[in-house]
């Protein structure tokens, strides 16, 4: 079950924060029928936005939260797109993981040009 909610804040400029939650009964996942083991519920919260720069440039920063037990997870995510035409989009993400929260990872940077 999520819920999402976006608004726009100026012209070029959106906002979208959400949540959801599942496994909220703790559904048995056992591999054998006489184990028993509940699978924890999970919960995620996420804000992201894109700021437009220029006419053709953008910037979308977002930050993902997730936690399932005793485990979290918090992502944390830039992107930057440049449109070259309608058909042609080109888009650099960078991201951060933080697993668990005392611990940082650098992912490298995922490069992705779209040409329809």
């Amino acid at each position: 079950m999520g819920l999402n909610f976006r608004t726009k804040i100026k012209e070029k400029t959106t906002l979208d924060i959400g949540g959801s939650t599942s496994n909220l009964h703790q559904p048995n996942q056992n591999f054998l029928y006489f184990t028993s083991s509940k699978l924890p519920s999970r919960h995620s919260a996420y804000a992201k936005a894109k700021v437009g720069i220029k006419d053709n440039w953008n910037v979308q920063p977002g930050v993902f939260f997730q936690n399932q037990k005793k485990a979290n997870q918090l992502l944390l995510v830039n992107a930057i797109e440049v449109r070259f035409s309608e058909k042609k989009i080109l888009v650099l993400v960078l991201v951060q993981v933080t697993v668990p929260l005392e611990t940082m990872l650098l992912l490298p940077i995922y490069l992705s040009y779209t040409k329809h």
